[in-house]
């Protein structure tokens, strides 16, 4: 297992080595890293041997402390979240943290809320002002919503310019009857498209004009129309008639039972007789099979075998 030391509790072998490491002022996991053992097991010998807590290592919080100097002072002269994060090695999520605890006197967010209203109010871009935080657009203005502090006014699209071509082409098409599925088929357009092209020639919706078809439908059936006359004139299968007449309270058209032909039209006499001079053919031809007796003891094995599985 690489000689690795967990720290069972009663295991003293190494007491004096952590004394001793423990007087030249090395931190807990610094001791546990040379001794190959898990740093609680080392706090836990410590404090076994009476000596103050684990030690949290200075040099450690010095080293933190330069380096939350370094990024504030990238910060003051002009490098962006990713740069200074970048420099320091660190993630932008912790350069954000480090400047939202360093950056004002109060360690705060309020401080940092107060300069942001006052950067707004001075006629700041929320670009600018979420550059100098290390703030999204979206952020900056959530706290202003936040203050009270109204947010910046929608910029609205210009509205699209209209294709003349396109419009002739969906209203000549819509005019032979095509659906506006078919017509972005016919033209390339997609299905959105076409709709808003005959929302503003002033054609109307998919909608309404399925609820017309359907109409148009029931009124047909009323004619006595079949249900395959009636889909070949909408384009439709004829399941699909059946369910929009069922959905309109139509009555569902009756069953025809089919007329039964060939031998299942014969009578049952009939159909033994035909069967019997078929097989007397069929010998006299010799492309009979003669059933014998071992044939007849294997067909009843077989049936006992199929009652007993069940």
């Amino acid at each position: 297992m690489g000689g690795y030391n967990s720290g069972r509790r009663g295991d003293r072998s190494h007491d004096d080595e952590i004394v001793r490491l423990h007087g030249q002022g090395l931190t807990n996991t610094e001791i546990a890293g040379r001794l190959g053992m898990h740093r609680l097991a080392v706090g836990r010998a410590l404090r076994r041997l009476g000596y103050p807590g684990a030690r949290r290592g200075g040099e450690g919080r010095l080293r933190k402390r330069a380096r939350e100097r370094r990024i504030l002072r990238l910060f003051r002269e002009g490098h962006d979240v990713r740069d200074v994060a970048a420099r320091v090695g660190m993630s932008g999520a912790g350069v954000r943290y480090v400047l939202d605890r360093l950056r004002t006197p109060d360690g705060g967010r309020a401080a940092r809320d107060r300069e942001i209203a006052r950067l707004r109010t001075g006629g700041a871009t929320l670009d600018e002002i979420g550059g100098q935080f290390g703030l999204t657009r979206q952020g900056v203005s959530l706290i202003l919503i936040r203050l009270g502090i109204p947010a910046p006014a929608v910029v609205r699209r210009r509205p699209r310019k209209t294709n003349t071509r396109h419009d002739r082409r969906v209203r000549r098409l819509r005019q032979r009857g095509l659906t506006p599925r078919e017509i972005s088929r016919r033209v390339g357009l997609s299905y959105p498209t076409v709709t808003r092209i005959l929302d503003r020639l002033g054609y109307p919706r998919p909608a309404a004009i399925r609820e017309a078809r359907n109409q148009q439908m029931v009124r047909l059936r009323g004619q006595a129309l079949t249900l395959a006359e009636i889909a070949r004139r909408h384009d439709l299968h004829v399941s699909q008639v059946c369910t929009i007449l069922r959905g309109k309270g139509c009555p569902r058209p009756a069953l025809v039972k089919r007329k039964k032909d060939g031998f299942a039209s014969m009578d049952p006499a009939r159909r033994r007789r035909a069967g019997h001079l078929g097989g007397k053919a069929a010998h006299a031809g010799g492309n009979g099979y003669r059933f014998t007796p071992d044939d007849h003891r294997a067909a009843v094995e077989a049936r006992r075998r199929k009652r007993q599985a069940k």
